[in-house]
Formats: structure tokens, sequence, C-alpha cells
């Protein structure tokens, strides 16, 4: 195992690796072109079966810049990317922590430009965007200047809550090991929606948060990734699990009249979180199939009134689903008899008749 010397690195990236020899060098490229001494790596092989170990130790061969600047750990079974980064943030020494998938990749120029604003500003959490990366699609260059700004932390929770944005994912928060270390990342033995859980934690507790408004970081999208991997039970079960979890953290460890989230306000996160992920388990099946998953993920609402979806649902995902399974024959007369009834005009009405415009126009 190769590890750095001397003084304590910046930032340590995590990497946990799984079933990636034919990913793992386009990813590595884009990071190993940005290296510097102040940054570290730790990989975690997560029982792989395939080249990934032989293809890391190669590429890390080819750049000894980064080779003397990383540690290296091989698990002998899968267990999970929970458990991989776990074990990968026991062994980082750095001042923050960036968790960065291993087939993901970083705008040119990012590297430099985190360093100087980790340095500069001394945040708990660094938050920055993605942009989703197809077939093969490259990430753009930073512009000359970064777009960045101070996060009002309370609205920033509203948003995670209802699914509206994508910056509780584990990949797009910095964290300071501080932070990290005073509030250890939970064992939930969940294969899906996991970082959910860790990244609202440390968010909820951080003091200073600022957040990149650029797209720095790369999401490769491709149908064997964790997310569509596991089989629908597996998924099911573990995204009920992650959402009743969130809950219950502010429900039961956020201190009392911290912040005032109401109960209806987190029975409504129940129903956007629970369909944000529903709707990436949903879009991964071919149109043929899907009313039939639809059926088999129902057990997501748990009872939910189609009323509470309309009415509650803050982020477009559960509405959208709903409108491709009933129809706009059957559910635009629902929208407006119940517009009629209690005069309300919801974000989740507003996106089925916003949806059907698009398509009628289209």
């Amino acid at each position: 195992m190769d590890g750095t010397a001397g003084s304590a690195p910046i930032l340590s990236f995590l990497i946990p690796i799984y079933q990636m020899e034919h990913f793992l060098r386009r990813s590595l490229d884009s990071l190993f072109m940005q290296h510097r001494p102040e940054v570290e790596y730790v990989f975690v092989d997560d029982g792989s079966r395939d080249r990934s170990w032989a293809v890391l130790q190669e590429i890390l061969h080819e750049n000894p810049g980064p080779r003397a600047c990383s540690i290296l750990l091989r698990l002998p079974e899968n267990r999970g990317v929970e458990n991989a980064r776990i074990e990968a943030l026991a062994r980082a020494r750095g001042r923050y922590l960036w968790f960065m998938d291993a087939d993901d990749l970083l705008a040119r120029g990012t590297v430099d430009a985190v360093l100087e604003l980790l340095q500069r500003e001394d945040p708990d959490v660094l938050q920055c965007r993605c942009r989703n990366l197809f077939a093969g699609e490259e990430m753009p260059s930073l512009p000359e200047k970064l777009d960045y700004g101070t996060v009002n932390k309370e609205a920033m929770l509203r948003i995670a809550l209802t699914c509206r944005s994508t910056l509780h994912s584990a990949c797009l928060n910095l964290i300071k090991m501080e932070l990290a270390r005073n509030y250890p990342m939970v064992r939930t033995g969940l294969r899906i929606a996991e970082d959910y859980v860790m990244q609202i934690r440390w968010l909820v507790f951080a003091e200073k948060i600022l957040e990149i408004r650029d797209p720095i970081y790369g999401y490769v999208q491709r149908p064997s990734s964790a997310m569509h991997r596991h089989d629908l039970v597996r998924r099911n079960r573990d995204v009920n699990a992650a959402t009743n979890l969130i809950v219950k953290f502010f429900e039961e460890e956020v201190p009392a009249g911290q912040y005032c989230f109401a109960r209806k306000e987190l029975e409504t996160a129940r129903i956007n979180l629970r369909g944000y992920l529903l709707c990436c388990i949903y879009g991964d099946y071919p149109r043929s199939e899907q009313p039939g998953i639809y059926r088999e993920c129902a057990g997501l609402f748990q009872g939910m009134a189609l009323r509470r979806v309309l009415l509650y649902a803050q982020s477009c995902y559960l509405p959208l689903l709903i409108l491709d399974h009933w129809g706009a024959e059957r559910l635009l007369p629902y929208c407006f008899s119940l517009m009629r009834r209690g005069r309300v005009w919801s974000a989740g009405i507003q996106t089925v008749i916003r949806q059907w415009l698009g398509r009628v126009r289209g």
C-alpha cells in the first residue's frame, strides 16, 4: 500500500471501485491530469471480480505523482458502496473529503479552483453542481471566473427534502474532515440511496456552506451503475428505508427549534423522496414494461392517496409518473376537480398540466 508522507493534504478523493475495469482509466485521466501535491487519493476496491484492481495498478504505475499520494485498499468481498466509503474515510488524512465514483469525470481546472476556494473560504461544506454525461460525452472546461456563493442552509434543506436538486448526493458535497469525524457515517446497510441519509445529516450540522454554481462534476449515466443494477425488490426496500431514516433523523436528532419543519413538511418529504427514487427505478425499464413496474412499485406510496401526491408533491417526478400511467384523459379532469373544490394550484397539478400542454404543442 502506497501513501502520502509529510504534512496532511488539503483534499482527499475517496473513490470506491467495483467492476470498473472498462471505465476507470477515463475517470482517473480526468482526475490525474489535474494532480497537485496537496491532494491525496484513497482507493477502495470493493471485491471486484473483473480486472479493476489490475487496471488501477497499471494507471498508478503510469502516473508516479498521483501514485505517491495514493492509499490503496482491496476488500475480499463486495459489501456495497456505503461500506467502501466508510473504509476510505477511515484512512483519509485530508482537511476535506470528496467522494467520487470511479466512472465519473471532473471538468478541467476543477482541482485548482476547488483548492483555492477551500483555503480562502474555509467552509464546512462546499457544494457543487453536476452535468449528466451520456455515451462518451466529455466535461467542458470551467469558465474563467467561477460562480459561487454562500448557501442559506434552511432553504437548501427544504430543496433537498423536496428533491428539486441533487445537492444531497455524496459526490456533490466536499465535507470538512472535522465535520465528518464529529458526526460519523451511520451504517445503514443500504445499497441504494445511502448517500441521501449520510449527506443530509452532514448538511444539517454544517455551519458554513458554500455552493459552486457551475457544473464541475460529470455524472456518467450507464445502465450497469449501482442505481440501475439491483433488482426491483431490493431497490424498493432501500428507497423506503432511506426515506424513513431521513424523516426519523429530522424528528429525533435535529435539535428542537433549530428548523421550523412542520410534521406536514416531513410527510411531504416522504412523498417527494420516494417519488424521486421511484422514478429513477421506473425509468430504467422499457415503456412496454412500465405499467407492470408501476404496480410493483406501488408499495412505495404506502397508501398515500393520489390527491395527496398531486397537492403536496413539490418535485415533478411523481406527477409525471402518474401522468404517464393514468394518461391525460383520466388525470386532467381529476386535477381540474381538485382545483375547483379546493381552489388549489399546487406544484403537482401545475406539473401535470404543463407537461400535457408541452406534449400537445410538441
